[in-house]
């Protein structure tokens, strides 16, 4: 009966000693015997160190498939400051010049420069005897639309022609030049209405005719020299426009002519 209690005291005895890092042999406090597990032991510290091993191959592995975290905050603001020429110093002889460039001031680009091209030309002067060729032109037009005639002269051109003589200065000359070749055609025509027919109807007829004939030659001239018209007749006070000056020589005339003055009043009268 003592026997077992021994063993079960010796193996206690020695698992303690095992646990508290003691001597590789345990002897017995009865002194009946001394038990080696030396085997057991190496077996023991063998596991734990493969446990060990085991646990710390894990975390390596986990640490591996862990996505590594970029504090991008940071590595912004060092690719900046590794960048930014302000932070290098400016007493170092080294960074002189990277220094001097961050504070340089940028300047704006200069204007475009203007490019003028002056051409020295000569005043321009008139042809020799430009106003009388000229006028020699339009007194022929005119006097072809009075004797109701086609003139070869192009309407366009003769426009033009009034307005070249306007614009240099020639616009009083040439309305008086019109109102003259003007007047000695409406004459012409009121002094073929002497003498006409008796009949007063007949005589009245002829005189609408010949009136219409002066309204339709007189618009066609005052077409030609609109120019005229427009700028010289405007500017100067006391001149009548071309159709006033034909109404007005019209009148003067027919007073002119006693006879088909009397006749007209007498027809319309009667």
């Amino acid at each position: 009966m003592s026997q077992p209690n021994i063993n079960k005291r010796s193996a206690y005895t020695t698992s303690s000693s095992s646990r508290g890092g003691g001597n590789t042999s345990t002897s017995n406090s009865s002194g009946t015997g001394c038990c080696h597990f030396p085997a057991m032991k190496k077996a023991k510290s063998q596991a734990v160190a493969f446990s060990l091993d085991a646990k710390n191959g894990v975390q390596h592995q986990l640490q591996q498939q862990q996505p590594q975290h970029i504090n991008f905050e940071t590595d912004l603001d060092d690719a900046d400051d590794r960048s930014s020429p302000m932070i290098e110093d400016p007493n170092n002889p080294n960074n002189k010049n990277i220094f001097n460039l961050s504070h340089k001031k940028a300047t704006p680009p200069e204007p475009a420069k203007k490019l003028v091209i002056k051409l020295v030309k000569a005043k321009p002067t008139l042809p020799t005897n430009f106003e009388e060729n000229t006028w020699a032109t339009l007194k022929s037009a005119i006097s072809a639309i009075f004797f109701k005639q086609p003139d070869p002269c192009d309407l366009e051109k003769l426009y033009q022609a009034v307005n070249d003589l306007c614009l240099h200065k020639m616009g009083g000359s040439l309305y008086q030049q019109i109102e003259k070749e003007c007047e000695a055609h409406i004459s012409t025509a009121l002094q073929s209405l002497v003498g006409q027919s008796e009949d007063l109807v007949v005589f009245l007829s002829l005189v609408e005719k010949c009136w219409q004939d002066f309204c339709d030659q007189m618009l066609m001239i005052r077409g030609i020299a609109l120019y005229l018209d427009r700028t010289y007749v405007k500017q100067t006070p006391n001149v009548r426009s071309l159709w006033g000056m034909g109404l007005r020589l019209f009148r003067k005339h027919l007073s002119l002519a006693a006879e088909v003055e009397h006749k007209i009043v007498f027809g319309l009268l009667k």
